[in-house]
């Protein structure tokens, strides 16, 4: 039972008297993570005769409208602080194309600048990137859908249904956010 004993003092003697370091129950207050999320947004991919409607006739104007919700949450209200949007197209067509790519909110607003792209004919590896900065542009966090309207320019020849060809639109967004 000695031997218990002077173990048990040895231990709490060296417990009080060993280096130990305060303990800073504030760095919990500076604690910061910065996750970047990547988000896949809108992306289609018309074929020749897409660009003709039942009567044959030539089709030049494409519009379509997509809900976007990664905005409609507090974390992105208010952590979000950049968008890095990326958009790919593959154009296999002897024509060039124009894509006006809008966010707007539930009443239609625009919530940031037209983003434009000019897709010439035959371009297979076009890429653009468009950086967001929230602070700088605090409206679009107020963007609830997106609106994507391709124009077929006067350039270039006939489209002809008979021949295959493909123009693919794909469009992602990184979205960078900071934590406290």
């Amino acid at each position: 039972m000695k031997t218990y004993s002077k173990f048990i003092l040895f231990l709490l003697i060296g417990l009080c008297f060993s280096c130990v370091k305060d303990i800073d129950f504030n760095q919990a207050e500076d604690f910061e993570i910065n996750p970047a999320v990547p988000v896949s947004l809108v992306k289609f991919d018309l074929v020749q005769t897409d660009f003709y409607d039942e009567n044959n006739f030539p089709i030049t104007i494409f519009e379509d409208e997509v809900v976007f919700t990664a905005l409609d949450n507090s974390t992105a209200q208010e952590d979000l602080r950049r968008v890095l949007l990326n958009f790919e197209v593959l154009n296999e067509f002897n024509r060039n194309f124009r894509l006006e790519i809008l966010f707007v909110d539930e009443a239609d607003v625009a919530t940031y600048d037209p983003i434009t792209l000019v897709v010439d004919a035959n371009n297979q590896n076009y890429t653009y990137e468009e950086d967001i900065i929230v602070s700088s542009n605090p409206s679009f966090l107020n963007s609830r859908k997106i609106r994507v309207t391709l124009t077929v320019l006067a350039s270039g020849g006939s489209i002809d249904p008979n021949t295959p060809r493909r123009l693919e639109f794909k469009s992602a967004g990184t979205f960078y956010f900071t934590i406290d």
